[in-house]
C-alpha cells in the first residue's frame, strides 16, 4: 500500500473520524483575530489576512466550479467566470488571501505517474463518449475531466481577478511548499497525499 492508497482509504470514510469538514472562514477570523492581538503596537495597512495556497493541479474540477453536464462539449466558460468571481469574492470579504500555483514543468521523475494518468484519463473520454452515444445523455459526474484548455482559461480568469497565480519551473509541490514557507501561509489546499 502506497502513500496514495493510504490516502484514498481515508477518505473513502471507512475509519471513522479520518475526514473532517473544515470552515475556512471561521479559521481565517480566528487567525486574523491573533494576529490583530500580536500586531496591534504596529501601524498595520489594513486587517491582517489568512493567506492560502491553492494548488490547482489537484482541484481543477473545484476551480471548474463544479459538476455541469456541458463540460463533455468543452465547457460553459461564463459560467466559470462567474463562479470564480463569487468564490473570489466571498474570499476577500472573508479576509482570506489567496495564491493559485499551475505545474509548468516536465517533472522526468514523475514521468510514470503523469503516463499513468493520462492513461486513465483516456479511459474515461473512451468511457463517456461510448455512454453519449449510447444512452444521449449527459455521463456520470465521475467521469468529470478538464475541458481542453481548462489550464490556461483558470489562469487568464484568476489574473483577470487579481489572483495572483504562479507557474512552476522544476518541481511543483517542492515549489509550492518553498512558497508557503518563505511568505509564512498558513494552509495549502490540495489532494496529494505528498502534502
Amino acid at each position: 500500500m502506497g502513500i496514495q492508497d493510504l490516502q484514498a482509504y481515508l477518505e473513502s470514510g471507512q475509519v471513522e473520524g479520518s475526514c473532517v469538514g473544515v470552515d475556512l472562514v471561521r479559521i481565517a477570523r480566528t487567525q486574523s483575530q491573533k494576529c490583530k492581538q500580536q500586531v496591534h503596537k504596529k501601524a498595520a495597512s489594513g486587517p491582517p489576512k489568512f493567506s492560502l495556497v491553492i494548488d490547482a493541479e489537484c482541484c481543477l474540477d473545484r476551480l471548474y466550479g463544479g459538476y455541469f453536464s456541458d463540460w463533455v462539449c468543452g465547457g460553459q466558460w461564463n459560467r466559470v467566470t462567474t463562479f470564480l468571481g463569487q468564490f473570489i469574492g466571498s474570499l476577500n470579504a472573508s479576509q482570506i488571501e489567496l495564491v493559485v500555483f499551475f505545474n509548468g514543468c516536465t517533472e522526468p521523475q514523475r514521468t510514470d505517474e503523469w503516463i499513468a494518468e493520462q492513461l486513465r484519463a483516456r479511459a474515461r473520454i473512451s468511457q463517456v463518449l461510448r455512454h453519449l452515444v449510447n444512452k444521449g445523455t449527459p455521463p456520470p459526474k465521475v467521469w468529470w475531466t478538464a475541458p481542453s484548455c481548462l489550464k490556461p482559461t483558470l489562469r487568464l480568469v484568476l489574473r483577470n481577478l487579481s489572483i495572483p497565480v504562479c507557474v512552476t519551473m522544476d518541481d511543483h509541490k517542492q515549489e509550492v511548499i518553498a512558497y508557503c514557507r518563505e511568505n509564512g501561509c498558513h494552509a495549502i489546499v490540495a489532494d496529494d497525499a505528498e502534502y
